[in-house]
């Protein structure tokens, strides 16, 4: 736990002397904090912008690109809802060609792609959606980050093509079936809906 208080403050140096210490990231939750959603440190620092946490944790390599929390967001997705696009672009670039998805904070583990395919690739990571459907670009079209959904579409771009972009952008989230797009527009982003 104190490890997680650490990286949501931005402590860098209580970070860094708890990792030294040996506490292992992947396993410091906040399973009894009711307010939190399960997050790991790594969730933590990503949603609250600490770009130098995020680095160290990544730089440790004990965490979890593709830890979800309890609702099925990776730190991807909270970089992306909350338009942290330098975080964003670290974490895309620790991401593993492929790597195994571990389980989330509260033991999930992370969903298969729609598709039945595991999640075991940069582009399965980028198209994980959380349990309303939605993927990291569909979090930065709602937040109307420019910067995040360029990273997004980029970094999908370089795995698969431009036209794979095409797929990503027109995916319909569950529920309401709201496509990036649809969501930039609805909260009124011309930009987003420029990149998009």
């Amino acid at each position: 736990m104190e490890l997680w208080v650490a990286a949501r403050e931005g402590n860098l140096t209580k970070v860094q002397a708890l990792l030294s210490a040996g506490v292992l990231p992947a396993l410091t939750t906040t399973a009894i904090a009711k307010e939190e959603l399960g997050f790991t440190p790594l969730h933590a620092a990503a949603a609250h912008n600490h770009l130098a946490v995020v680095d160290c944790l990544l730089f440790d390599g004990a965490v979890n690109v593709a830890a979800v929390d309890r609702v099925g967001r990776t730190a991807l997705h909270l970089a992306a809802a909350r338009a942290h696009s330098a975080v964003l672009d670290r974490l895309l670039l620790h991401i593993p060609s492929a790597f195994t998805p571990k389980v989330g904070a509260q033991g999930e583990e992370a969903e298969e792609a729609e598709d039945g395919s595991s999640t075991n690739n940069i582009a399965n990571l980028l198209t994980l959606a959380d349990k309303a459907g939605e993927t990291p670009l569909h979090h930065a079209a709602r937040g109307g980050s420019v910067a995040c959904c360029r990273a997004v579409l980029a970094a999908n771009e370089r795995v698969h093509g431009r036209e794979s972009n095409r797929v990503l952008i027109n995916r319909a989230s569950k529920g309401k079936g709201d496509t990036a797009i649809i969501l930039a527009a609805s909260w009124g982003h011309v930009q987003c809906m420029g990149v998009l």
